[in-house]
């Protein structure tokens, strides 16, 4: 089962294998480059609050490279669908599609354990690409997440380093086995699969990652620093009156806008019983927002799995 599981999907491995070396050489050249910048120039400025002119130039200088590295590997975001649909659809569509399960599963090797050997080995293959990927990408974006707004909850941040990268692909995979056995045609169930995958992620990034845990609000002064958005996660701020009531973002402005001067604003601001609010998740959640989304992903691919294993059990050939 070992060489037949190789012989079926060498393609992809050895395509997975060319695209993490590849990888590892692209970022590992630009990602020195950052962390260098970072730790001689970058580092010392931001520790301090320098706001010289020769610190500011500098950290925006920083920023810009920081922007277009983001741009540049937006790409990333697309690998585990792609990965997981095309190596889980191919895992059952195939054999249905070339006829060739009448000599795969009639040689004295049940379907049951054909099908849990092949998916053992292409799971523990995909979880071992995809966590030598999840750590070139921790690695490459450190230096950038002690920038960015958000820091490592930044979407682009989060969904490629510690365990989401794998565990995506995981449940994408599953996912394609499930798809693949059902539609039994190989691209009409990648396209499938992918499309559910981004239904699933999208809105769970967007609704869900937001309540793995209750926010912290916290309000001040306005001479009061705000919390730093270069690491903790903010959902959402704004500004309070004297009575405690939210104001919109209008209100704001008529009172802003009442004293054009901006020496001494916080002063005058306090002076009418503004208070900021903000609501957001501290920098330390990473990883208990880390660890339960992936237990959220592995179950789904567990379920994903267990029914694949037993409508294939259950349906006649």
């Amino acid at each position: 089962m070992i060489w037949l599981t190789w012989r079926q999907h060498r393609v992809q491995a050895l395509s997975a294998i060319g695209l993490l070396i590849l990888a590892g050489v692209f970022l590992g050249l630009h990602g020195q480059s950052l962390h260098d910048e970072y730790r001689q120039h970058v580092a010392g400025c931001l520790a301090t609050d320098d706001t010289s002119p020769a610190c500011s130039m500098t950290v925006r200088s920083y920023f810009d490279k920081v922007a277009r590295a983001e741009r540049l590997i937006t790409w990333v975001n697309v690998i585990p669908g792609l990965i997981g649909a095309v190596v889980g659809a191919t895992l059952l569509a195939p054999e249905y599609e070339n006829g060739t399960w009448r000599l795969a599963w009639t040689q004295g090797v049940t379907r049951t354990r054909w099908l849990v050997t092949k998916a053992a080995l292409l799971v523990a293959a995909t979880l071992v690409f995809t966590g030598a990927m999840a750590w070139l990408f921790t690695w490459y974006r450190e230096p950038m997440d002690k920038v960015v707004v958000d820091g490592r909850f930044a979407a682009q941040a989060f969904d490629t380093e510690g365990l989401s990268f794998p565990v995506y692909t995981l449940f994408a995979l599953s996912l394609g086995a499930l798809v693949g056995l059902l539609i039994r045609r190989t691209v009409t169930a990648i396209v499938i699969t992918v499309a559910v995958f981004l239904a699933v992620r999208l809105p769970a990034e967007s609704y869900l990652r937001p309540h793995y845990q209750n926010p912290v609000t916290r309000t001040g002064s306005p001479l009061t620093p705000l919390t730093d958005k270069r690491h903790h996660w903010i959902l959402s701020d704004g500004w309070l009156d004297a009575t405690g009531r939210r104001l919109s973002h209008d209100e704001y402005r008529r009172i802003a806008n009442a004293y054009p001067d901006r020496t001494g604003f916080a002063e005058y601001l306090q002076s009418h019983g503004l208070r900021w609010w903000e609501t957001y998740h501290p920098a330390t959640r990473f990883w208990h927002f880390q660890l339960t989304e992936a237990a959220l992903y592995t179950s789904l691919s567990a379920i994903l799995l267990a029914a694949t294993t037993l409508r294939l059990r259950r349906r006649a050939l």
